[in-house]
């Protein structure tokens, strides 16, 4: 089961699960036909609710249990392939502490 979410033009999107939600957070503001998605997201999404942004777009979905998305890209769409499978990153994220700054120690992630 897909969900395909597509854009005018590139985004960058982030997808994480947080206090029990499946959240897709997206670099630009759109309207998302919600209705659309749960259509076809029905074997692996209970619910979708898009959450207020001027500066990004936020979907939240409760999804069935151990339901998760590989992500892939065609063109400017983002598509979220669902099935039974932990979600695992698919780009490590190397952190570089910088001791010190003007602004004091930071932990920058490149």
């Amino acid at each position: 089961m897909s969900l395909r979410i597509d854009w005018p033009s590139p985004v960058s999107a982030a997808v994480f699960r947080r206090a029990g939600n499946l959240w897709f957070i997206f670099n630009k503001p759109q309207k998302v036909d919600i209705c659309k998605l749960k259509d076809q997201g029905t074997e692996a999404v209970k619910s979708i609710v898009q959450e207020q942004s001027d500066q990004a777009t936020i979907l939240r979905l409760d999804t069935k249990a151990g339901f998760n998305p590989t992500i892939r890209r065609n063109g400017f769409a983002w598509i979220f392939d669902f099935k039974a499978q932990p979600l695992r990153p698919q780009v490590a994220v190397n952190f570089k502490p910088q001791l010190s700054s003007p602004r004091g120690p930071l932990l920058l992630a490149p």
